[in-house]
């Protein structure tokens, strides 16, 4: 790995030379090898590969992208995933707490830090109301982590795009409930997340040096591609493409170069940003200098090579190639997307990847550590 550069306090571009290899190791041989090396032999592999327990894993895997579910969100929940899925998906109908300690407990994952994965509110809902809703979702959630302060923790949520209550809830969150950050969607309505209606969060997000998980969401100008499909074209492209759109709003607004301590997780490996990250650079360039010092003073990779990516639903080979060729190994942490991903698809992809140890441990545990120490408090 190249040293970091002392210019703009850049984190180094990995090395193409440098990056974990990506091929596989052939099963039989591996299975040799470790037959004919003994126990000792397959536990080094296991730990390479990142397979230990987490009993083992000294702080433990922590999944920084996990579902729970309010009971106060259920009719909203329920006709969201039904237009999209055409029912409610059996994992989410029967989540509870416990199920999801049973899921984390079988894939050796330590803690998760859950958020909503809700829709702003429905036709007909007041400002007030929401806010409610609001503040009933942050209080489901303080009493998950109040019952198992070891396996869980919470991203704030925000009634969103009401500003005022977004303000307030921000407050209650990181004061009150000491939540280590908080979740934000890509978009809202038709307007996504660097919007200048939604400046004042990303003024108060900022002066709090807050951890934000950006969400997708499939936006309600884009899921018409073909008759009668707007569901699955939500789960293969709108998902994925609105994070694109999210980070394209944060560039252009200047939200990233204007609100530089917010530090930002993108779900999905970055979904689409690592892979369109060149073609982005290629338009950025036709700018003049003039241009650019309004939204980008210090360049796009600049901006976002600093910021956060998971690997939930997104630790399959072309896309963490993308991403890994893309930012540091300190910008990367595990996730799952659970319960609408099962953590053991998550795993097995993550392993399969084969990173060294040190980088594996990173990614399970360090990397999440270092942005949000506090999962790491005392009775936490």
């Amino acid at each position: 790995m190249a040293a970091t550069s002392s210019k703009n306090n850049l984190p180094p571009t990995p090395k193409l030379a440098d990056a974990p290899t990506l091929a596989a190791v052939p099963r039989r041989a591996f299975l040799t090898s470790a037959l004919a090396s003994g126990a000792a032999s397959l536990l080094g592999a296991a730990a390479l590969w990142g397979q230990s327990g987490a009993e083992k894993m000294g702080p433990g895997t922590i999944d920084v992208h996990n579902h729970f579910f309010p009971p106060v969100l259920k009719d909203d929940t329920d006709r969201f995933l039904t237009a999209v899925y055409g029912a409610v998906p059996e994992a989410i109908k029967t989540w509870t707490p416990a199920i999801a300690i049973e899921a984390l407990d079988r894939n050796g994952i330590a803690k998760a830090v859950v958020c909503t994965s809700s829709r702003p509110a429905a036709p007909g809902v007041t400002v007030d109301q929401f806010r409610a809703t609001a503040r009933s979702c942050n209080d489901y959630g303080a009493k998950m982590v109040q019952d198992n302060p070891k396996r869980f923790a919470q991203f704030g949520f925000l009634p969103m795009p009401d500003v005022d209550g977004s303000l307030r809830e921000i407050e209650y969150s990181l004061d009150t409930l000491k939540a280590p950050g908080i979740g934000i969607m890509t978009s809202y309505g038709n307007q996504w997340i660097g919007d200048p209606v939604f400046t004042p969060v990303l003024q108060e997000l900022n002066r709090r040096k807050a951890v934000v998980l950006c969400h997708p969401r499939p936006a309600a100008c884009c899921t018409n591609l073909m008759p009668n499909v707007a569901s699955r074209e939500s789960q293969l492209v709108e998902f994925p493409y609105d994070t694109g759109r999210a980070v394209v709003s944060l560039l252009m607004s200047a939200s990233f170069a204007n609100y530089r301590d917010i530090r930002w997780i993108f779900c999905h490996a970055g979904d689409v940003v690592p892979v369109l990250s060149g073609r982005m650079n290629n338009v950025f360039s036709e700018l003049s200098p003039e241009q650019l010092a309004k939204f980008i003073p210090q360049g796009m990779d600049f901006e976002l090579r600093r910021q956060f990516y998971d690997t939930a639903d997104g630790a399959y080979a072309p896309s963490m190639a993308a991403l890994q060729a893309y930012v540091p190994n300190s910008q990367i942490m595990f996730g799952t997307d659970y319960p609408y991903v099962e953590i053991e698809k998550n795993v097995r992809e993550i392993r399969a990847r084969h990173l060294p140890a040190a980088q594996m441990r990173a990614v399970e545990s360090r990397n999440a550590l270092k942005l949000m120490p506090q999962l790491a408090a005392p009775g936490a």
